[in-house]
């Protein structure tokens, strides 16, 4: 498993250290799609303070659960 289309994070410019989020939707099973990506942006400069893959059919359930997580770990 793997992040789609990762030449499109190589194409933004380079993130020094910007705090990102990183985050995909997945059909049945992501592997490690999600740290991958996660990678990925670490690897183009960013410091990734979560990272998760929320299935695309339960959205309404896991997306507001990862959101408080990820606004408790965010120190503004």
């Amino acid at each position: 498993h793997r992040p789609g289309d990762a030449g499109m994070v190589r194409s933004i410019p380079k993130l020094w250290n910007k705090r990102v989020v990183a985050f995909m939707t997945h059909a049945v099973n992501p592997g490690n799609a999600a740290d991958k990506l996660a990678d990925l942006l670490e690897g183009h400069g960013a410091d990734v303070i979560a990272t998760r893959s929320l299935n695309r059919r339960r959205l309404d359930d896991e997306a507001p659960a990862f959101a408080a997580e990820v606004l408790a770990v965010a120190r503004f």
